[in-house]
């Protein structure tokens, strides 16, 4: 079962590049953690939101590597005008339903 996590980003009016960045930034510095297949950012293609979005082998493996990620709150992080809306989601298989 494939894990994938994705944070919605809002950055504030001219931030978004800031953002981005940052977030590549991030991404390079996860590159070959253990369980970890796939992380970047996205830009939305008609609006301003940024989409960071990492794709694991497991949720263990993404709790192992990021304690206490995507826990909602009310922070409001530099550059950004609200706090972030977090999706973990699954791909189940389907197959074991049968």
């Amino acid at each position: 079962m494939t894990y994938i996590f994705m944070a919605v980003h809002y950055p504030q009016r001219g931030r978004a590049a800031d953002v981005y960045a940052s977030m590549i930034s991030r991404a390079e510095a996860a590159a070959g953690t253990p369980g970890l297949l796939e992380i970047g950012p996205w830009l939305e293609y008609d609006g301003d939101r940024v989409i960071g979005i990492s794709r694991w082998e497991s949720r263990q493996a993404f709790e192992a590597a990021m304690p206490g990620s995507g826990v909602p709150s009310d922070v409001i992080h530099d550059g950004e005008r609200k706090p972030r809306d977090y999706f973990h989601l699954v791909t189940p298989d389907l197959r074991a339903r049968r």
